[in-house]
């Protein structure tokens, strides 16, 4: 964004040096950064990840201040704002999504892009000659104690 705008880089600034702080911590001023984005630049898509990770007031801001500023866009240039997000499913996300398209991923969906990942992190372990029914035992426990999650089996690639 900063190659095909230029102009922003002093509004940012300014933002930064206003604040007193070292980075963006205030959200009034990330709403305002992010409503200029969006109006200067002609098609955008973000992405937010982990929103399960936030505190539940934190989400409904995050959520409803996304929809807001898609529908505003939607209303004088449809599809010149999009946004995906990506987490864990939260009971009250639809509430706030209004009309927006909802796919939720089960754990089946993830099962076989864990096990394969699974198995490929377990021929680390190949340098330490186990039998192999304790490797079909590794891959078996993770995959099962993984529920779903890619996430879960990150543990396991620290373990190993």
């Amino acid at each position: 964004m900063v190659q095909e705008h230029p102009e922003l880089i002093p509004v940012c600034h300014d933002k930064k040096i206003d604040s007193g702080h070292p980075y963006l911590s205030n959200s009034d001023i990330a709403r305002a950064l992010l409503s200029l984005f969006f109006e200067v630049t002609p098609r955008q898509f973000v992405v937010i990840d982990g929103l399960d990770e936030c505190e539940p007031p934190e989400v409904r801001l995050v959520l409803q201040f996304f929809v807001g500023a898609v529908e505003k866009c939607d209303g004088y240039n449809p599809g010149k704002l999009r946004v995906l997000f990506s987490s864990w499913f939260l009971s009250d996300m639809k509430k706030y999504l209004g009309n927006a398209s909802i796919m939720e991923i089960q754990e089946r969906d993830n099962a076989a892009d864990i096990e394969s990942f699974v198995k490929q992190e377990v021929k680390s372990l190949a340098q330490y000659n186990l039998e192999p029914q304790v490797y079909s035992d590794i891959i078996d426990m993770t995959c099962r104690g993984a529920q779903g999650k890619p996430t879960s089996v990150h543990a396991l690639r620290a373990v190993i």
